[in-house]
C-alpha cells in the first residue's frame, strides 16, 4: 500500500473536486507524532461548508447563523426580501413566526383525511406565506401542489407533490431553527 496524500475535503456538490494534504507535507508531521506525541502547528483558519450541511454544523456547535445564511441555506433570495420589506428586524421576526404557522400540518392533515378543501385552502396559504417571506424553493413546490389541489381533487400524483413539499418544509424549519 503506498500513501500519496491524506484528504481533508471534498466538494459535495461537485464531482472530482476534492483537496488533500500532500504526503511529502504530512511526512514530518508523523514523525513528530511519533517521537513526541503531539503536534502543534499553525493553521490559517479559514473554513468552508456545504450550504446544506451549514445548519446542522451549527446545531453541534450551538451556534446561530444569520439571516442572510438561513436564506442561503433553503436556496432563497435574501436580497429579494430585504428589498421588499426593507427591515432585517421586521423579516427576522416573521421567518421566525413561521415557525408556528400551521399551514402545513393542515395540509399534511387533509391529505390524511382525504379533505382535498383542506388540503387546497392549507397548500394556498402556505404558497402565500412563503412568496411574502422569499422561500423559494418551498413556494415553488408549494404553489405547484396548490395548482395540483385547485379542483379540491387529491390525484394520484398529489402524494408525490406531497412529499417534495415535506422535504422542502423539513429543510426551511430546520435553517430557521438555525436562526434561535
Amino acid at each position: 500500500e503506498m500513501l500519496f496524500g491524506i484528504n481533508t475535503v471534498k466538494i459535495s456538490s461537485a464531482e472530482g473536486i476534492g483537496f488533500a494534504v500532500p504526503i511529502n507535507n504530512v511526512k514530518p508531521i508523523i514523525k513528530k507524532l511519533e517521537a513526541k506525541g503531539e503536534v502543534n502547528s499553525a493553521t490559517l483558519g479559514v473554513y468552508a461548508y456545504d450550504k446544506d450541511i451549514v445548519p446542522y454544523i451549527n446545531e453541534q456547535l450551538g451556534t446561530k447563523m444569520n439571516l442572510e445564511e438561513c436564506y442561503e441555506a433553503i436556496d432563497s433570495d435574501y436580497d429579494d426580501v430585504m428589498r421588499r420589506l426593507g427591515s432585517e428586524t421586521l423579516v427576522r421576526k416573521f421567518v421566525l413566526k413561521f415557525l408556528d404557522d400551521t399551514s402545513f400540518r393542515g395540509l399534511k392533515e387533509g391529505l390524511e383525511n382525504q379533505d382535498a378543501e383542506l388540503a387546497f385552502r392549507s397548500a394556498h396559504t402556505l404558497k402565500g406565506v412563503c412568496m411574502n417571506l422569499g422561500f423559494t424553493k418551498l413556494f415553488e413546490v408549494s404553489s405547484a401542489l396548490t395548482e395540483e389541489l385547485r379542483d379540491r381533487e387529491i390525484k394520484e400524483n398529489t402524494t408525490e407533490m406531497f412529499e417534495e413539499v415535506e422535504r422542502e418544509y423539513t429543510r426551511t424549519i430546520e435553517a430557521i431553527k438555525g436562526l434561535c
